[in-house]
């Protein structure tokens, strides 16, 4: 690979400078990857997701049940993936 930047530049002094910059782009690269891996839940873990749909029951005066909702209580929604209820009184 460094042969082809030797013959892409016309200055020798250039040339040192270009094959200097790949393995800082490649840490870029390497970096960026690590950090989209962080932030992408892993399968079954929508974490994000399931504080999003927290949020919206609260908002809509409702409650996260863990398994069903009580008698006098409508289910409005969910509140995560795995089958958390979001339930409201009846009006």
């Amino acid at each position: 690979m460094a042969r082809h930047f030797i013959r892409l530049c016309q200055r020798p002094e250039r040339c040192i400078c270009c094959d200097a910059q790949l393995p800082a782009m490649r840490l870029h690269q390497l970096l960026f990857a690590l950090l989209f891996l962080f932030v992408v839940p892993a399968p079954g873990e929508g974490g994000l997701i399931n504080a999003v749909q927290r949020y919206f029951c609260r908002v809509r005066g409702g409650r996260c049940a863990a398994l069903t909702c009580l008698p006098r209580e409508t289910q409005i929604g969910h509140c995560s993936l795995k089958g958390r209820k979001c339930c409201r009184r009846k009006k």
